[in-house]
């Protein structure tokens, strides 16, 4: 209840639509008494943020570890954020409260001596103090919108110009004093992370970084440009920014070597150093920053070894885009160095399964994933990306290290994330050659894969030597951690597959499958390896499950012409994987199957029902969607899917509907009732299926709407 009434006041308060906003910003003059209801509504909400603030800095308890930790803390962030907002209409007396006590608090902190070790106690109610005045601050002064260019709110710049003419403006701005405050605090806790860890809270600390990132987004070297009247003590106290970068390169380093097992620590460090170099205007103040340079040589010798391998990943990335497109090559050529070093080692195919040569490798994928990542932060660096990829021959000798390492999950994963990611950060940039060359190697990729999984691991494959799908009412398991590896492996394969196909989705010429390379074929190629591949305890997981039929979907439904250029067996097995989606009890499944069916039909009709489809699929696609509708046997969320392939089916097989529904209501004992239906389903609002309009079509779901709710209720006599 008290966190609904925050969000009204809230609300009441700062969006502009509301007439408390109005009133208060723009001065309306209709009445009186709604002016002293404003008036006493922003009084009642300044008390209630000063009350706010106080009692938190006082209580020993955030409220966040009561017996339900994880709803009290978010219940206890949620009601900071609302509170905070509030503050922020009148920013100036709660900065100035929440400086002095983290003035207070930094005093207290720094004369911790470290040996005797500090009262515990009373380090724990600083780190509250401290961890309370970090979280509700930067909710004050920054928006919750956490992009990579927030702006500084304007109730922060009204603060400020209130100041700006003074000779002290910086120093009496409550803005600039309690970031003062907390660079005071992150210098003293990096000495105790150096010297004495123990007192350093790791909560605390991942806060600060926090902070420190979301401050850097908003305040650090601002572009006064894109503000209407900025405040000129932020532009003269942001603006250089070398101390500052280097105070936020510091603590990344201390926090990468001394607090290397705490994930929320690293994920916020990262981001730090993320929020650092992805900002233009600071990285003119990388080229000449000595920690940067420490950064850099540190993550190229690797001495973040204990870091997790998504960590290291994400670290190499950082610095590719920090390094620009122009100075790429400062980090790639020592990476090519390193991969071709142990390649070309002598006796590397007897040496690759030892541990030492097997985590080099992994090391080297690492970071080969962290180059295309950043390929993702503009064309230039795309560019260069596929550049180094090409040029070095990496991309061929990456798919033959599929065959040295088909038995480590870890490896393979490693190894098709890498293409993955190559894809995704090209998609937007590469030109036909490029795109024709990433396919290429994709498809190898995939096909190595496949071949090598259908020789030695996979069971109970899903497809028969026929190409046929099994039922979906055999059960399946997941028996072992060998099949959790596989459906890891298989998601990568699908992330893989579906990101190609976004290479003509993201194709601005509109020419969809007119590339030099035929992504469409290729695509049905990839998804012909996976059918293969798939297993009854793929089809359980429902994210892999989903995915799989939405990628068959969109290949059906953006390259139909394909369908009858493909092999008879892959054909066979794209259509008794459409015919067992339409059986699924899993409803986005069903879904995408009554799409491809209605998108095949469309296409076969298209084409004057001239296309080579086998003759007698959509006859039994039919039958079966009839079945499904007489037995009332789909979830309801599907009935505009199942109309739109109702209506498709008729328009091919209109002479033949209704013999096929006779059959599939012979035996019933409501036949004649139910037969009737149907003949107003497809006459009713005078329907035609040789137009094939819009209006025929709208009055064709409006029937069908009435003849599955006439199916249910004769199923229920």
């Amino acid at each position: 209840a008290l966190d609904a009434m925050l969000e009204v006041w809230v609300t009441l308060i700062t969006d502009k639509v509301c007439q408390v906003y109005a009133h208060q910003f723009h001065r309306a003059t209709n009445a009186c008494v709604d002016e002293r209801r404003v008036q006493c509504l922003l009084k009642a909400s300044a008390d209630l943020v000063q009350q706010f603030v106080q009692f938190k800095l006082t209580c020993h308890s955030l409220g966040d570890d009561e017996l339900d930790p994880d709803h009290e803390k978010e219940y206890h962030v949620s009601q900071l954020r609302n509170v905070a907002q509030l503050g922020k209409q009148n920013p100036s007396p709660n900065l100035h409260l929440l400086t002095q006590k983290l003035m207070d608090t930094v005093t207290q902190y720094a004369s911790f001596e470290v040996c005797p070790p500090a009262n515990p106690q009373a380090l724990e109610q600083v780190q509250d103090a401290v961890l309370f005045v970090l979280q509700f601050s930067i909710e004050v002064l920054t928006d919750p919108d956490d992009s990579e260019a927030a702006l500084i709110p304007d109730p922060i710049i009204t603060m400020g110009k209130r100041h700006e003419r003074r000779s002290d403006a910086e120093h009496s701005n409550e803005c600039c004093q309690l970031v003062r405050s907390t660079l005071s605090y992150a210098e003293c806790e990096d000495k105790y992370l150096e010297h004495a860890p123990h007192l350093v809270s790791p909560l605390v600390c991942a806060q600060q970084l926090t902070f420190l990132t979301r401050y850097v987004r908003s305040y650090l070297m601002p572009d006064v440009d894109e503000y209407g009247d900025f405040c000129t003590t932020y532009a003269t106290s942001f603006q250089e920014g070398h101390e500052l970068v280097e105070l936020c390169l510091g603590k990344v380093l201390h926090c990468l070597r001394f607090m290397a097992s705490e994930a929320s620590v690293l994920t916020q460090a990262i981001a730090l150093l993320r929020a650092i170099v992805v900002k233009r205007r600071i990285q003119t103040v990388l080229a000449a920053s000595p920690k940067w340079r420490v950064f850099v040589e540190a993550v190229d010798h690797n001495d973040f070894g204990r870091l997790p391998s998504d960590c290291r990943r994400e670290l190499f990335e950082v610095l590719c885009i920090g390094f620009g497109a122009d100075h790429l090559h400062v980090l790639c050529r020592p990476l090519q160095q390193q991969f071709e070093g142990l390649m070309q080692q002598p006796g590397f195919v007897e040496k690759c399964q030892t541990e030492a040569v097997r985590q080099g490798v992994e090391c080297c994928l690492e970071k080969l994933r962290g180059v295309s990542r950043a390929g993702l932060s503009g064309r230039a660096q795309a560019q260069r990306v596929f550049q180094f990829v090409t040029q070095t021959q990496i991309l061929p000798t990456v798919v033959r290290l599929m065959d040295l390492y088909y038995t480590r999950h870890d490896v393979l994963i490693l190894i098709i994330r890498c293409f993955d990611d190559l894809v995704v950060s090209q998609n937007m940039f590469s030109s036909d050659e490029e795109t024709c060359v990433l396919c290429e190697k994709c498809l190898e990729l995939v096909q190595a894969y496949a071949s090598r999984n259908a020789s030695s691991k996979m069971k109970n494959p899903m497809m028969s030597d026929a190409g046929l799908i099994s039922s979906p009412s055999k059960p399946g398991s997941l028996a072992s951690a060998e099949d959790d590896e596989e459906l890891d492996i298989l998601q990568a394969l699908l992330d893989l597959l579906v990101h190609m196909t976004e290479w003509d989705m993201l194709d601005f010429s509109g020419e969809i499958g007119r590339r030099k390379f035929d992504i469409g074929g290729g695509s049905f190629m990839g998804l012909s390896a996976v059918l293969r591949m798939v297993t009854p305890a793929v089809l359980e997981v429902p994210e892999l499950s989903q995915k799989l039929f939405s990628l068959l979907l969109h290949l059906v439904q953006a390259y139909p012409d394909h369908l009858s250029r493909l092999d008879p067996q892959l054909f066979g097995m794209i259509l008794q994987a459409i015919s067992y989606a339409l059986d699924s009890t899993c409803v986005e499944v069903s879904k995408c199957g009554f799409k491809a069916v209605a998108a095949i039909a469309r296409y076969h009709h298209g084409t004057r029902c001239t296309s080579p489809l086998p003759a007698d699929f959509l006859h039994q696609m039919c039958s079966k969607v009839l079945r499904l509708c007489v037995d009332c046997y789909f979830d309801s969320s599907l009935l505009t899917s199942v109309g739109a392939a109702c209506w498709a089916l008729f328009c091919v097989l209109q002479d033949q509907a209704q013999a096929l529904m006779q059959t599939c209501i012979a035996e019933h004992p409501q036949a004649p009732q139910m037969l009737a239906a149907f003949q107003q389903l497809v006459t009713a609002n005078g329907v035609d299926f040789s137009g094939n309009t819009r209006q025929h079509k709208s009055a064709f779901s409006d029937n069908f709407e009435i003849f599955v709710a006439t199916m249910r209720a004769l199923r229920m006599k």
